[in-house]
């Protein structure tokens, strides 16, 4: 299996992390999501095709997926750092939400490690 492949699927898993942290969440069904947050939909299907891409070993998804990861790791650390002074991590059910956390962080660095260790041309 080359290594756009396995990136493919830690994408994938990313994904499926994803939905299951919006789906399994505690919250109250009158919370709606703040407006700059794009629906679950487009969340859920930019990863998915360029993890297509990936598998089916396109350039243009390396750099967007190098793009991606990357910045999925920026906003989640400055995401995660203002939520924890907020006290998101201290509430009822805050293992899990950082389990959550925790598990997507790991999948992107892991995926943009692999991307940038491998570079495009050896795959």
């Amino acid at each position: 299996m080359t290594t756009l492949r396995v990136v493919a699927i830690l994408l994938v898993a990313n994904t499926v992390i994803l939905v299951a942290g919006v789906l399994g969440r505690g919250g109250s069904v009158d919370v709606k999501r703040p407006f700059w947050v794009p629906p679950l939909w487009i969340r859920v299907g930019i990863p998915l095709a360029v993890a297509g891409g990936l598998w089916f070993g396109q350039q243009w998804s390396w750099w967007i997926a190098v793009a991606m990861c990357g910045g999925l790791l920026i906003w989640s650390g400055i995401a995660s750092f203002v939520l924890a002074v907020g006290g998101y991590f201290t509430e009822d059910g805050a293992a899990s939400r950082a389990l959550h956390v925790g598990l997507l962080v790991v999948t992107w660095l892991a995926a943009l490690a692999l991307l940038l260790f491998s570079g495009w041309s050896s795959n």
